[in-house]
């Protein structure tokens, strides 16, 4: 009986292990979310490893903000930004390395003059690296620069 009983829960045990150890170590996930308000702030988020997010949101003029994102093999980079200001002045800074990876970034400069956006995605390479990204500035003066490759 002690026999049988034993090999019942060591079945079942193994039952319920089976999938975990099948579906091996899950990849990173990175979330940062910065909201500032006023002028001459800086937002910065540095992630490594896989499956990185990012969003900072800035309200008022010469602000900065940063996100340099270096996911591992195959992981997806998302980095938003979105500055107002009713001067402007404003920078956005985006770099998203790693090698075969899924990299969005989207910067959103409204109301301002001479903001400045750049973008650097892919530039780790790897031939299945996919690079997407988005630029809106609303205002006079202003500059977007964006390098895939």
């Amino acid at each position: 009986m002690k026999r049988t009983l034993l090999m019942t829960v060591s079945v079942v045990a193994l039952a319920f292990a089976t999938p975990a150890m099948a579906a091996g170590p899950q990849p990173n996930q990175n979330d940062a979310t910065i909201n500032q308000v006023g002028s001459g702030n800086t937002g910065q988020a540095d992630q490594a490893g896989g499956n990185n997010y990012s969003d900072i949101e800035q309200l008022s003029d010469g602000n900065v903000a940063y996100t340099g994102q270096n996911g591992t093999l195959g992981a997806a980079n998302d980095s938003g930004i979105t500055q107002y200001g009713s001067v402007g002045f404003n920078t956005a800074n985006v770099y998203q390395g790693g090698n075969n990876n899924i990299n969005t970034s989207g910067v959103t400069q409204e109301w301002g003059y001479y903001d400045k956006a750049t973008i650097r995605q892919g530039l780790d390479g790897g031939s299945f690296t996919t690079n997407n990204s988005t630029v809106l500035q609303a205002g006079t003066g202003n500059i977007a620069t964006v390098n895939q490759n």
